[in-house]
């Protein structure tokens, strides 16, 4: 399809989670080149909100704070959604597929607006678009793929390559100093993120320990535990169980600053989370560690991404917590050990 003419303002409606708003960032950059005269505002909630700020194709970042009450987050909904409506978008395009976002994309009143058709769309989102993207049938996409679809509606043809966020100096430089006192300069950092958001994605912390301890004594590496709110206790506990002293990461205060301690490793590892797709917007090279999530449609694509599943295949319609935990457990520390020499220390 062509691109639209007369689109001279665009709404990229994608709210949360930060896994998510990260996996629409390229199509956002896709639409900036297929309509460069174009502002693209993006809405978003607050907790994702730090990836999108001060990104050069993007005009504003319409943030939604949500409330605990449920009465003032209403409230701040409706704000939001006349706010949206008094910007007079050309074209909006609904990421997301949640009657939330429906009701954004439906108050714009745009004459272009554009969603996922169900069973990707949910929550009858779709009825508040003037255009509904049917997926490719009978075949599972990455959703970074799916997103791709959407733009390539209006126009827009895919990218392969992405500027992804901007990380301000600032940042680079607070990064910068604490690894000049933290870190053997003449070893390697392996940066490990052990937490993730839920049970049947959790890799054995025990395996993180172990993991670590074979880092450490290789003698090349020096290993450092990463973690976001509330987690904590979890990589204390991994550090517990370790045989060898393991560097905790300070709690990053920023996205971006975990972005910029992510890019100063040499690899990655961490289980299906944020910081997982936050390596894989910046190019880093990662190892992610699947179980109860179907890694052909979230695992990270690219020539740094390695992915592991050892679950059944084809995954699942619906996999328990056991099957999930079983497939986890497949996966031995000594192999993602391998998988690191691998993509450190392999002949050119």
């Amino acid at each position: 399809m062509d691109t639209l003419e007369n689109i001279k303002k665009i709404l990229i409606i994608r709210l949360s989670s930060i896994g998510d708003v990260i996996r629409v960032i390229p199509a956002m950059e896709s639409l900036k080149i297929a309509y460069p005269e174009a502002e693209i505002d993006w809405v978003v909630e607050k907790k994702s909100a730090d990836l999108l700020i001060d990104h050069p194709y993007i005009n504003e970042c319409l943030v939604f704070e949500r409330d605990k009450n449920i009465i003032t987050s209403m409230k701040k909904f409706i704000n939001l959604c006349y706010c949206i409506q008094r910007k007079k978008y050309d074209l909006v395009l609904d990421f997301h597929g949640i009657i939330k976002s429906g009701l954004i994309s439906w108050f714009s009143k745009a004459s272009y607006r554009y969603s996922f058709a169900p069973p990707r769309a949910q929550e009858f989102s779709h009825l508040f678009a003037t255009y509904k993207i049917y997926l490719p049938p009978g075949i599972t996409i990455s959703r970074v793929e799916e997103n791709f679809e959407l733009i390539k509606a209006v126009g827009a043809l895919p990218v392969d390559y992405w500027r992804g966020i901007e990380i301000p100096i600032a940042i680079e430089e607070e990064i910068d100093n604490y690894l000049q006192k933290t870190i053997e300069t003449n070893k390697e950092l392996v940066l490990i993120h052990p937490a993730v958001e839920r049970p049947e994605k959790q890799w054995p912390l025990e395996y993180f320990s172990k993991l670590s301890d074979l880092l450490i004594s290789d003698g090349r590496f020096e290993v450092m535990l990463s973690w976001g709110p509330n987690q904590l206790e979890i990589v204390k506990q991994v550090s517990e169980m370790m045989k060898h002293k393991v560097h905790i990461a300070p709690q990053t205060p920023t996205l971006k600053h975990l972005a910029c301690l992510i890019s100063r490793s040499k690899v990655f590892v961490s289980g299906d989370t944020g910081p997982m797709h936050l390596a894989w917007l910046i190019h880093h090279p990662l190892i992610a560690i699947f179980g109860g999530t179907n890694p052909i449609q979230h695992a990270p694509r690219g020539p740094n991404c390695i992915s592991l599943y050892k679950g059944p295949t084809p995954f699942p319609p619906k996999m328990s917590l056991h099957q999930a935990q079983l497939a986890l457990k497949n996966i031995s520390p000594e192999e993602v050990y391998e998988t690191i020499l691998k993509i450190t220390h392999a002949p050119n």
